[in-house]
Formats: C-alpha cells, sequence, structure tokens
C-alpha cells in the first residue's frame, strides 16, 4: 500500500473536534461515523467505512458537540446525540481495551509489574511506558513521576491496585511498565481516554498507604 504524503514524512494526520474545533492528531481523538439508520456510532478502534467526525475524548467536548449541534454539521443531516450515553460508553470500552493491551503485552514478555521492577527496568533504559494505579500513594506518585522524568518516559493512570491484581491474578499492584512501542501507544491512548472523565487531566488519586 502506498504510503500518503503524511505519512511518507512521518507526521501524524490530523482532524479537528466538532465541538471545540480544535486540531489534534487523529489517534489522540474519537472517531464517529452515520450508520446505515441515520445513528451516530462511536468508530472507536477508527476502523469502520464512511464519513468520520472526531471528538476530543473529554466530557466538555461531548456535550458541546450535543449542544452545538456538531454532527449535524458535520453529517449535514439533522441526527440526535446522547452526550452522555456516548461518554460513558468511551469509557467502558477504554477500560476494556487497556484491559487487553495490558494482557496482550504481558503475554508478550513486554510488561513489568511491581515498583522495584519498573525502577530497575527503567534505569536500564528499556521502559516505554510507566502506568501507575490512580489509588497508589503521594510517595510512590512522586517517585516514579520523577524516575519517568529523569528517563523520559512517559506516565499514566487509570485503574486501582485491586483491579489491576485482579486484571492480573495477582496481589493488588499499582505499578507497572510496558517496554514495548506499540503496546506503550494504546495503553497510554485508552489510559488518557479513561482520565478524561475527571476534566480531561491525568490525576493521581492520594492515598495514605505507601506502595
Amino acid at each position: 500500500m502506498a504510503l500518503t504524503p503524511t505519512e511518507a514524512s512521518g507526521r501524524q494526520p490530523t482532524r479537528s473536534c466538532v465541538a471545540c474545533r480544535k486540531t489534534a492528531p487523529k489517534q489522540e481523538l474519537v472517531r464517529f461515523v452515520l450508520g446505515p439508520d441515520q445513528t451516530i456510532v462511536m468508530d472507536f478502534h477508527g476502523k469502520l467505512p464512511g464519513r468520520g467526525a472526531w471528538l476530543c475524548p473529554d466530557k466538555q467536548c461531548f456535550e458541546l458537540a450535543r449542544k452545538r449541534k456538531g454532527f449535524g454539521r458535520a453529517f449535514k443531516t439533522g441526527v440526535v446525540f446522547e452526550a452522555k450515553v456516548a461518554f460513558d460508553r468511551l469509557q467502558e470500552q477504554a477500560d476494556q481495551a487497556l484491559g487487553q493491551s495490558v494482557g496482550l503485552a504481558r503475554k508478550a514478555g513486554r510488561l513489568i509489574v511491581g515498583g522495584d521492577e519498573v525502577e530497575r527496568a527503567l534505569d536500564r533504559a528499556s521502559v516505554q511506558l510507566v502506568l501507575l494505579a490512580t489509588d497508589v500513594s503521594e510517595r510512590t506518585r512522586r517517585r516514579f513521576e520523577t524516575l519517568a522524568r529523569v528517563h523520559d518516559v512517559k506516565v499514566a493512570y487509570a485503574r486501582t491496585k485491586t483491579a489491576w491484581g485482579e486484571t492480573l491474578a495477582k496481589a493488588p499492584c499499582g505499578v507497572l511498565a510496558v517496554t514495548e512501542s506499540a503496546f506503550a501507544e494504546k495503553c497510554y491512548r485508552y489510559s488518557r481516554w479513561m482520565a478524561s472523565a475527571e476534566d480531561s487531566m491525568l490525576t493521581a488519586k492520594k492515598d495514605v498507604v505507601d506502595e
């Protein structure tokens, strides 16, 4: 398949949010298409056929698209956008996709679990993404944000320690790392989309109990 000029240049293709009109790399935005029954369908993986319209993955833009009838303009037809239903669905799908991506990374030997193990991997420069549970302690949060900054590695927050333990069939765990770039990119994106439920900010919930 021939590359487009944008792909050949190494630049990521961009799209505009139908609500706030912000332009961003399309992988950072959520794609929607118009279904055969003239309803708006979320295209979570960006693979459905047809003309697409895009939204920032935050609650404000979902609601703004409803108020401003952004999809009506994009698709040039009268459509109803259920902002809350769509946003809740985004959170659900992002959580499922994150769990699947972490599981695949683990099967591929590209997942590291546990604070000490992740710190050693950072020192070896083999980490692409640090993934922290939302209820890690303030001390743990600061420790790994500092380490990640030193090693120029992204940090994302998602799920609780208990939830990660259940996903991995382990005791509750709050510190994970992904060592392969493709898995890391997906995990980072899905974590951001989940964090968008709290005003689109990646925030760590503080806990008085340390790791």
